[in-house]
């Protein structure tokens, strides 16, 4: 059983466009192009890190309806499915 992390606080910070582009590329190479990615809240930690929670929808009926995704920096996700 994986635990969840702690939440972030729900106010979302800035977090720069390239930042949030590489996030949801990273997110859609992973997963297939038949998901929708849906950025819920973030928080950045440092420069060019984040901890991003991710709820992932997928139309891909292979694929769990919707998947709950924690991320520690681009490229990296944890999924804890609902």
């Amino acid at each position: 059983m994986i635990r969840e992390p702690k939440r972030p606080s729900i106010k979302p910070l800035c977090l720069p466009l390239q930042d949030v582009y590489f996030l949801f590329l990273s997110l859609s190479l992973s997963l297939s192009v038949h998901a929708l990615a849906e950025l819920v809240y973030w928080r950045v930690i440092s420069h060019n890190s984040a901890l991003v929670y991710w709820r992932v929808i997928s139309h891909n009926s292979a694929l769990p309806a919707a998947s709950d995704f924690w991320s520690f920096g681009p490229g990296s996700f944890l999924s804890i499915d609902s």
